[in-house]
């Protein structure tokens, strides 16, 4: 891929966290004069235009096209992210062909891509984001059926915010031409989306729970067993999942504010399609990577954040230890043909979340040259902290044994126009369609785990999701 911008930023000031409406009206005229101007431009490829704009949190922007295909990473403290609507898109999946597809798709994007950036708008780069299914064979099941087997989008806007500067990104593929007021008419309503305050409606009460229950819970961990005696695989990852019904409609962006920011090392995620929405505050990190520098993690071991000397309990623990040791073994296998050199950090450290602690191995690669990010999502996916080892048992075991796991513990993420990119594992999540949310949470089973004891920790993984939905337990 190529990106070459046609217009550098100038200036590296941008919209203060609060503008008065003067200010916000004065950012609005230079917006529309720099769209206009743009539209002018003679384009080869690709375009994006950059303006200025006000710096609210991301689900302002989500509500002004309530209907219209949508994105967001917010990470903790760091720049967020979100997108409506789609300059183009391709449906893709996690199998060899469909990253095939996913490549050539982003290099028709984003070869003789141009980008101009207004004077004082962030110094952003335009991505095409990415979310695939768990398992790629799989036909899409209910609740996941809108968002299909996974998707490869070029955002028609995108709204960044660093919390005191903020951008608005509006993109047009290759083939598009430009629709000047349309342009205008879209920009004038995401700035009057900016700038109104979100409503007030009170939450729907929670009238109706089902789900996984706990026999069946114990009879899936008893499988698992009789695998791991018969040295079938040394981990499998399963998961249960919980349907709430709500007395009226759910509204997904409220929910996703209610989440709050993220906890450090965390990101909050969205992605709108139809009337499906899946959303979620993930702790995983699948990689990142900035030119040929790739920085992952081993993130697998837990215990409860309010257990007594939890950190010293889980440092201790011989299950959660051998469990984490696989989960980094694996990693840097996958890792190593693709890489010149990988390196995991010795002893692991502890990632404390408001319900759990984990055990969390940082691991630091270069990347041979050439290799791209779908590279890397096809390498690392799954990892023993979703699957299992070895993995190809283990996920096999998922498929015959699970419901359809949807996007759930899959990747998700983007790559932008230089090749750099970020993905994260679908995580700490629900989907939120009509009046239902159905909400995922999984466990490792080894051969010292306790079935009651992992269920006690799905429920600690579920209680983020559901105290976003007004309600207390998992």
């Amino acid at each position: 891929m190529k990106h070459t911008p046609a217009t550098a930023p100038i200036g590296a000031g941008g919209a203060a966290a609060t503008v008065g409406r003067e200010a916000t009206a004065e950012l609005r005229r230079k917006a529309r004069d720099f769209v206009e101007r743009s539209a002018e431009a003679d384009r080869e490829g690709g375009l994006a235009l950059t303006v200025a704009a006000v710096a609210v949190p991301v689900e302002h922007f989500l509500r002004a096209l309530p209907d219209a295909p949508a994105f967001s990473f917010a990470p903790a403290g760091g720049l967020a992210m979100a997108t409506l609507g789609e300059a183009a898109s391709l449906e893709v999946s996690a199998s060899p062909e469909g990253m095939a597809a996913a490549r050539r798709e982003l290099s028709r994007y984003f070869d003789r891509f141009s980008h101009r950036v207004a004077p004082g708008a962030l110094e952003v780069t335009p991505r095409a984001l990415v979310g695939l299914a768990f398992e790629p064979e799989a036909a899409p099941a209910a609740p996941f059926e809108e968002l299909g087997r996974g998707r490869l989008v070029l955002p028609r806007w995108t709204y960044w915010s660093d919390g005191a500067r903020a951008a608005l990104t509006l993109a047009l593929s290759p083939e598009e031409a430009f629709d000047r007021a349309r342009a205008l008419a879209e920009l004038d309503a995401l700035f009057d989306a900016l700038d109104a305050p979100p409503p007030g409606a009170p939450f729907p009460p929670v009238v109706e729970e089902a789900g996984t229950e706990p026999a069946e819970w114990n009879a899936l961990v008893e499988l698992v067993h009789a695998a791991l005696r018969r040295g079938e695989a040394s981990k499998i990852v399963v998961s249960r999942r919980k349907a709430v019904r709500a007395a009226g409609p759910l509204d997904p962006t409220a929910v996703f504010s209610r989440i709050g920011e993220a906890p450090e090392g965390a990101t909050r995620f969205f992605v709108r399609r139809g009337a499906t929405t899946f959303l979620g505050c993930t702790p995983e990190h699948l990689f990142e990577k900035r030119g040929r520098t790739l920085e992952t993690e081993a993130l697998a071991g837990s215990i409860g954040a309010g257990e007594a000397d939890g950190e010293a309990k889980l440092k201790a623990s011989e299950k959660d230890l051998g469990e984490h040791a696989r989960v980094v073994e694996h990693i840097v296998a996958r890792l190593e043909p693709l890489c010149t050199e990988v390196k995991a950090s010795e002893t692991p450290r502890i990632r404390r979340l408001p319900t759990v602690l984990h055990l969390r191995t940082p691991i630091a690669a270069t990347l041979a040259e050439g290799v791209d990010a779908l590279t890397v999502v096809e390498a690392l996916h799954p990892t023993p902290a979703v699957g299992g080892t070895p993995a190809d048992f283990a996920r096999r075991f998922i498929a015959q044994h699970e419901p359809s796991r949807g996007w759930y513990a899959a990747p998700i993420g983007f790559v932008d126009a230089r090749g750099d990119a970020e993905f994260f594992v679908a995580l700490r999540c629900l989907v939120a369609r009509g009046d239902e949310a159905h909400l995922f949470a999984g466990a490792g089973i080894v051969a010292a785990s306790e079935a009651a004891l992992e269920w006690e920790e799905t429920k600690l993984k579920m209680r983020p999701m559901m105290r976003a939905l007004g309600v207390g337990e998992g």
